[in-house]
């Protein structure tokens, strides 16, 4: 199953890019670290803080199919663990975030030459899974922010409000978030 979703995934990114040829500096490869928080409603402790479980991950997401000249889609992939304090980025045990993406791109396309900025409002649905645990739904919608100071490399933030999963650090469960805040680089092509 894994090596099948890999060899497809292989497939979708070579055809993004061979049609990109056609059209230029309008598909991008997003590469970013996303932070999701959620307040356990356990206890406080001595010190009257709740405990607070995180999860994080490094996301791949490729916007490789203009369907008009607004609206994009395209595919997320990336992987994420949990941990229980800011220090660790990722603890075992890891899992694997996969989907498909939608994005109405805000800004007007000025012919050929976009502009610095680029405003999505986007939406996605996929899925995360990771060892001895069944895929579980993840789903949101969210707004990204992209600088471009270069022609093809450019910054960017996004929040997306939705449902996100993650598993905790010292049992085989699986925890949810309702925001994801990713920051990374673009590379537009």
């Amino acid at each position: 199953m894994k090596k099948s979703i890999l060899i497809i995934s292989t497939l979708l990114m070579v055809a993004g890019v061979c049609s990109a040829q056609n059209e230029p500096l309008t598909r991008t490869i997003r590469v970013a670290y996303g932070y999701m928080a959620k307040a356990e409603d356990l206890p406080a402790s001595t010190s009257g803080i709740l405990p607070l479980y995180t999860g994080s991950a490094i996301n791949v997401d490729a916007d490789l199919w203009r369907l008009s000249s607004n609206i994009s889609m395209g595919f997320h992939a990336g992987i994420g663990g949990a941990e229980t304090s800011l220090v660790s980025i990722f603890p075992l045990p890891i899992g694997f975030h996969y989907g498909i993406n939608l994005h109405y791109h805000v800004l007007p396309q000025l012919g050929d030459l976009p502009g610095h900025w680029d405003i999505v409002l986007n939406s996605e649905v996929g899925s995360y899974t990771c060892p001895h645990l069944s895929p579980q739904l993840e789903y949101g919608f969210g707004a990204t922010f992209t600088y471009y100071p270069f022609t093809h490399w450019g910054i960017f933030v996004e929040g997306t409000w939705g449902r996100f999963c993650y598993n905790q650090l010292y049992n085989a469960k699986v925890e949810t978030g309702r925001s994801l805040l990713e920051a990374g680089l673009s590379l537009r092509f």
